[in-house]
């Protein structure tokens, strides 16, 4: 019986995974897969219709990675569970003076290391996997 692992990927799937999936397939899961039995975890923030760098994404592009398990969140609603708990727990979300408040939300998002235990939104979720 070969050893279990779990691929992840989490944020913004959709944005460019249309481009990227052949290769994440061949290079990276088709070979995991030699040697392990393979999960592959996403969890996709889910931007609606706002645009990236002025196109808009197809939300439905993450099913090309034929995940075992996918959860989605709306970005907005993400955002809103950050806000409160940076409002609730007081936290300083500063950073470099050349950050936008976009930015910094952006940062939040995937790294903020004040928010829960060293994980990010997404890590955090990723971890309940």
């Amino acid at each position: 019986m070969k050893e279990k692992v779990a691929i992840c990927f989490f944020g913004v799937i959709s944005r460019s995974v249309k481009y990227t999936h052949a290769n994440l397939k061949s290079m990276l899961i088709d070979i995991a897969k030699r040697c392990y039995d393979v999960d592959i975890y996403i969890f996709n923030n889910n931007i609606e219709n706002t645009p990236i760098d002025s196109n808009i994404v197809n939300n439905n592009d993450k099913d090309l990675l034929e995940a075992n398990f996918i959860e989605e969140e709306k970005q907005t609603s993400i955002d809103i569970k950050i806000k409160t708990l940076v409002q609730t727990k007081k936290i300083n979300c500063t950073m470099r003076r050349d950050y936008t408040p976009t930015w910094i939300i952006n940062s939040i998002r995937l790294s903020c290391r004040a928010i829960k235990r060293n994980n990010s939104w997404s890590g955090i979720r990723r971890g309940y996997y």
